[in-house]
């Protein structure tokens, strides 16, 4: 034979001997931590070698669309009111997802001063038709489309912080359409804890704290766990208790505003906040200039 069958055939020889080295660790299932073994890397196996976890994640575009188009009618209401216009709002058309609308109507204005103050808003708001007394409007579709996609970027990003938190190995996650995040997580075992990590709520959003009610919050919290038996304990979901708080003090705060807590190592301290969010995670654009403006807030937990 000659010298270059050998050659090729020690090759061949040299590949098989090196594929194996690697895929001893994978097929024995040695532990990496504790083997003798030179080579301690596994072969990474997909979902279908390994099985694993599949979700599908929707995003709730309606609440997206429907919260965002109440944060611009209020900053247009807030150009109105610098006019001296006074104005008031009809309900929000919950029935159309894709978009809704709001019924803004101007008490003492002529429809110039109007038209000016929608003007300023045209980069999020469109007029869609006359109203009585007013206009229907709704998202601007440029402004909509925009949300569409930080809002889907957000939510793959929210997703991969959360799977390397839960430390899975070459996790995928994708976004399927217009409306839906996909996320395989090979090899995970305990498939409830993962889907319960993956699939929390996650919205940063800043309220005011209410400074005009003069409420000994600590002694009405305590009195309210008293009366009504409400308690929390570690390993609990803290907004249940959240939740049942603000139930028990319905009537004994004002009707727009809610009870939030500051979480301390062994206490919490209760804020009163408006309801009324003035502004989401999706709206920041330079979070050091939020930080810096902020700098006296408090981070208030619900989940």
């Amino acid at each position: 034979m000659s010298r270059s069958w050998w050659l090729r055939f020690g090759l061949l020889v040299f590949f098989i001997v090196v594929a194996f080295v690697h895929v001893i660790p994978t097929v024995g299932n040695l532990d990496l931590e504790t083997t003798k073994f030179p080579f301690k890397k596994k072969v990474n196996l997909g979902l279908d070698l390994q099985g694993g976890l599949y979700m599908v994640y929707g995003v709730d575009f309606k609440r997206v669309y429907k919260d965002s188009l109440e944060r611009s009618v209020d900053s247009f209401r807030n150009e109105l009111e610098k006019e001296g216009v006074r104005s008031t709002v009809g309900q929000i058309n919950q029935d159309i997802e894709e978009d809704p609308k709001i019924l803004v109507q101007f008490e003492n204005a002529n429809s110039t001063k109007f038209d000016a103050a929608l003007e300023k808003q045209n980069f999020t708001l469109r007029r869609i038709e006359p109203g009585s007394g007013g206009v229907v409007v709704g998202l601007a579709r440029d402004y909509r489309l925009l949300i569409k996609e930080n809002t889907l970027n957000q939510s793959v990003q929210v997703v991969r912080n959360r799977i390397d938190e839960f430390g899975v190995t070459e996790p995928s996650i994708t976004t399927k359409g217009d409306n839906r995040v996909v996320v395989e997580l090979p090899g995970v075992k305990d498939i409830e804890r993962a889907k319960a990590l993956v699939g929390r709520t996650a919205r940063l959003e800043f309220k005011m704290v209410n400074t005009n009610a003069r409420i000994d919050l600590v002694s009405l919290v305590a009195n309210l766990e008293k009366e009504k038996g409400i308690s929390f304990k570690e390993g609990q979901k803290f907004s249940d208790y959240i939740v049942a708080i603000n139930e028990a003090a319905k009537g004994k705060i004002p009707e727009d505003s809610q009870i939030l807590f500051e979480r301390l190592p062994g206490q919490n301290i209760p804020f009163l906040l408006h309801s009324k969010v003035e502004l989401t995670g999706s709206e920041l654009t330079d979070a050091p200039l939020v930080l810096i403006k902020c700098s006296n807030a408090r981070l208030l937990l619900f989940n």
